[in-house]
């Protein structure tokens, strides 16, 4: 951590905050002399001098400052939780781990929430059975038309299915928790119920804003989800590889040769090919040619 008092924005602060940080604010002080007042305390607890008179910056390995570290500092951070560290694990989809967490912490725009917000003042019916009311328990499990596709993937999994009224939480916690190591069918354990529900929520979405209604089949969302798990398994490349694939790849979960291009991606360093000049490669052609052609066009005629 460096400070340079000949930098513009160092004598802008000096000139408009000549006190200096170890004064308090007052109440007539602007927004910004207060915050730099507030947070001076802490930044003189984490930092420290060395030998020569530096300053160095605790929180960062090389002693320098940064913001994301200071951020780190500030910000009231918790302990990751079990559901924090499966939703937002690397291996799992972008867009699949923004609907998980929104969908954790009952963010979706329900009729229920949308109550809330004053957007809606009537409860609504599911979009699939067109029976029971339109809650988020009923919509990504125990809707009569929706479980199919549950016990389906359940089934080949081996995941035991609970009987009682669940939420979409413990409905992640029943796979979650069968998560024994680190190959393929684990990795799959932990993403693939994001990918189901996600999925659910796309045509659950397509019928509440779409005027053209048509017949829901488990089946054909059962087929689209397969070919989203080829694609992503294809992009994750997963390195290991066992006998457990083999399910994978009668299910159509997988790509057929997916554990022959899996890891096998070799990088090759590209070489900087040697520039040559037009000149150059006329001289290489035929030099003989080249050399009488060149003494022909620099011959000049000064006689005239």
């Amino acid at each position: 951590m460096k400070f340079n008092k000949s930098y513009i924005w160092a004598k802008l602060t000096h000139c408009k905050y000549p006190r200096g940080p170890l004064i308090p604010p007052k109440p007539t002080d602007s927004t910004i002399w207060k915050r730099i007042c507030s947070v001076n305390h802490q930044g003189f607890s984490l930092t420290s001098t060395n030998s020569s008179g530096g300053i160095i910056w605790q929180p960062t390995k090389d002693g320098k400052f940064s913001f994301s570290s200071a951020y780190d500092e500030v910000r009231q951070c918790q302990p990751s939780t079990f559901s924090v560290i499966h939703t937002w694990n690397k291996q799992q989809h972008m867009k699949v781990k923004l609907f998980q967490w929104k969908q954790l912490n009952n963010l979706l725009p329900l009729p229920k929430n949308l109550i809330k917000l004053q957007i809606s003042t009537l409860p609504s019916l599911c979009r699939f059975c067109r029976k029971d009311s339109a809650l988020s328990s009923h919509i990504f499990y125990h809707c009569p038309i929706i479980s199919p596709i549950w016990h389906y993937f359940m089934g080949l999994f081996h995941i035991n299915r609970p009987n009682f009224l669940c939420s979409p939480r413990q409905i992640y916690f029943s796979w979650w928790l069968e998560v024994r190591g680190t190959t393929l069918m684990d990795t799959f354990k932990i993403n693939l119920p994001g990918i189901i529900s996600w999925h659910i929520w796309k045509h659950y979405a397509e019928y509440n804003w779409d005027s053209s209604w048509h017949t829901f089949k488990p089946d054909r969302v059962i087929q689209q989800i397969k070919h989203f798990t080829q694609d992503w398994s294809w992009n994750l490349r997963i390195r290991n590889i066992n006998n457990q694939c083999d399910m994978l790849k009668e299910e159509n979960f997988i790509h057929p040769n997916f554990s022959f291009f899996a890891g096998k991606v070799k990088l090759i360093k590209w070489l900087k090919p040697k520039i040559l000049s037009n000149l150059t490669l006329m001289q290489l052609t035929n030099p003989a040619d080249q050399e009488h052609e060149l003494s022909f066009e620099t011959t000049w005629d000064i006689s005239s």
